[in-house]
Parts: C-alpha cells; structure tokens; sequence
C-alpha cells in the first residue's frame, strides 16, 4: 500500500463530519500535497515526503496517546476522528509552497555538481500552525481544541515571552462592538486594528457555480431516469457522482464564507506588565487617598510599636522596677 493510499484508507476510517468528502477531494484532486516535499533540506525532503510525514506523526501519536500513563495519569482520551485529524492535517499549510530547484553541492573531489532539491515560497504567508487551521476550516469545522493542537504544533519554545499569550475569539457580528468593549476594559489598550475583507464577488461567484452544478444534477437525474440500456445508465451515474463531489466542495466553500459573514476573528494578544502603573486621579482622589494612607500608617507604625513592647516585656519590667526603687531611694534620703 503507498502512502497516499493508506492516508485517504485512514481518513475515510475515522473523519465522517461534514465537508470531510470535499476535503479529502481538495487534498487530492485540487492540490499538491500528495507529491509536495514536507520541506526543503530536512525531512521529507522529497517528492511525496509532506504525506509520509504526516502519516508518521498520525502513527507517532496513536502510539503516545495508547501508552498506559497517557491515559492513566495525564487521562488524555481523544477520539479517533480527532486524532486523525490533528495528525494528518497539521501541516497543510505547505500545499503549493515547494518548487522542484536545484543547487550547487561540492563532491569529495572537489567538483561543483548540480543535485535537486526544492525552493520554499508561500502564496499565503499566513503563519504557519494558523495557515493549516484556515485551510481546514474551509471544509470542515475544527472544535477549539483541535484548532489549538494544529496552530501550536510546533510547540511554546522559541522566542514567545512566557508573561504574555495570543488568544483567538470568534464573535457573533451582533455582539461584536460589545465584545470589544468588554476586552478594552479588563486592561490597557496598546494597538487596535480592524479590517474587513470584501467577499462580495468571490461568494458570488461560488452561488453561481453551485446553483449551475444543481441544475446539471436534476438535467443528470431526469437523463437517468430516461436511460434504456446499461451503457447509458453507468456513464449518467458516473458522471452525476462527479457533479455531486463539485457541489459537496463547493457548498463547503459557501458555508464558510457564511460563518465568516456571521462570526468576526478577534485575536487578542495580552502581556502581563512588569509595574503598575494606575491610571491618573483628580485632586480629591488623591487627597482622599492620601489621608487613607497617613491613617493606614499611623495604625500600622502604633501596632508595630505595641508589639515590639510585647516582645521586650522583660526588659520593660526590669526598668520599671529600677525606676521604681530609685524613686523610693530618693524619697527615704530626703
């Protein structure tokens, strides 16, 4: 069994949501990823090395999510769907970013030859995680957790702070502005951006590619009921079990671009500070606060003191009984 045989064998097992036909049909028909290279230099860098790739991390993981003390101790239990998909798909962000090149390599006798390899350039320089959950998300639809498995494959190590975390919302429009308001509030607003992308024409255009593909299905259905000999009647069914996998994508793409309409992505990035500092006050607050805070010390200065005298009560007795028997010293001598 090749390896594109066996990752369609264990996507059809185990990913039966919507818009997963349509996927695997983009994944195979639609794009390069079955012959792409998973990278330039390192691994799998050849021609059908991005699928391999993938499959090894679906095995790598089964294998660790099935360890006793995976599901023992940490009690991580995924469903096969969901493992499937996080595997398989983490890195489909590298469809149609790897041409066939060549490079210069010095050989041990000291000759220059050309070997082949591949150049990397990204017509989506969308991130890299972030890319593959966008990919996705335009056939099938992500849980939260498989969404952050997939942006955060390549693991928290790097250069990101530890005191700060990105964080991604998606809004209903109507609670939109609300949403906004609310974030602003829980702290100090340091960047804003907003931006709205016009999809008028690209849905348009997938509303007129879908209503045409429906027409050719009932004009398909009608010639397959009008069929009179077997020859006809397979090629009909052939040809309306295309037309159907060409909608099932399509309408795919129309709904996200429904759920784009009805949601807005709000990435919002916080950073822990390392000082305070409070927003500025009136004179009244501050003069109330000020006298809050002479108070507050003066009561903490006078229990301060009481419990210094707590602790040196012998000393205080033996110096008040001094005192006393020098009074009494002087009185008998007067």
């Amino acid at each position: 069994m090749s390896a594109k045989e066996e990752f369609i064998e264990i996507f059809r097992e185990h990913v039966h949501r919507d818009g997963a036909e349509a996927l695997l049909d983009y994944l195979t028909n639609k794009s390069d990823f079955f012959t792409s290279p998973a990278s330039a230099r390192y691994h799998g860098a050849y021609a059908g090395g991005l699928c391999e790739h993938s499959l090894n991390v679906y095995h790598c993981l089964t294998d660790y999510l099935a360890r006793e003390r995976v599901t023992d101790l940490y009690g991580l239990e995924y469903s096969p769907e969901s493992i499937a998909l996080v595997a398989l798909l983490h890195d489909v962000c590298k469809i149609g970013c790897y041409k066939p090149s060549t490079r210069n390599v010095k050989g041990e006798d000291g000759k220059w030859t050309q070997v082949p390899t591949f150049t990397y350039e990204d017509p989506l320089p969308y991130g890299h995680g972030e890319k593959s959950v966008y990919v996705i998300n335009g056939f099938v639809r992500l849980t939260r957790e498989e969404a952050m498995a997939i942006r955060w494959h390549m693991g928290f190590s790097g250069t990101e702070d530890s005191r700060s975390v990105s964080l991604t919302f998606r809004v209903p429009q109507e609670n939109y502005a609300s949403f906004l308001a609310a974030v602003a509030e829980a702290g100090n607003v340091t960047y804003k951006n907003q931006q709205a992308d016009d999809v008028t024409a690209q849905y348009m255009d997938v509303e007129t590619r879908l209503e045409n593909l429906k027409n050719q299905r009932t004009r398909l259905q009608q010639l397959q009921q009008q069929a009179d000999n077997l020859s006809d009647l397979l090629e009909i069914e052939s040809s309306l079990t295309d037309v159907q996998s060409q909608i099932e994508s399509w309408q795919s793409q129309m709904d996200w671009y429904n759920d784009q309409v009805e949601e807005c992505t709000v990435y919002v990035s916080l950073s822990e500070v390392s000082t305070y500092s409070p927003p500025s006050e009136g004179f009244g607050s501050r003069f109330v606060s000020a006298l809050s805070a002479g108070w507050q010390n003066f009561v903490d200065g006078l229990q301060q003191v009481i419990v210094a005298l707590a602790g040196a009560w012998p000393v205080v007795v033996i110096a008040a009984a001094a005192c006393a028997g020098f009074v009494v010293w002087k009185k008998k001598k007067k």
